[in-house]
């Protein structure tokens, strides 16, 4: 039928605890131009130029930094496959 007693008081609590939090983002627009990193796009793949092993990816986040993401330890002998613009797709 309706919520128990407890579970009103828990979501009380809980939406209490959220007041004290930093303030959620209004919308995706406020996330994409924060000055901190929030949301991070795969840009590219890594792979190994020894034997073709697909070996992280690269990542760029809504600062406009980008990063390198690697599956295990960083290899020096790599190839960085840059995925499409959808802009540039054909």
């Amino acid at each position: 039928m309706g919520r128990s007693n407890r579970s009103i008081k828990n979501a009380a609590k809980s939406n209490k605890a959220m007041d004290n939090e930093e303030p959620m983002a209004d919308d995706l627009g406020d996330l994409l131009n924060s000055s901190k990193k929030t949301i991070g796009t795969a840009v590219g793949r890594i792979v190994s130029n020894d034997d073709g092993r697909h070996v992280g990816f690269v990542y760029e986040w809504n600062t406009g930094e980008i990063q390198n993401a690697w599956f295990d330890e960083p290899e020096d002998d790599v190839v960085y496959q840059m995925f499409a613009d959808e802009e540039n797709a054909a």
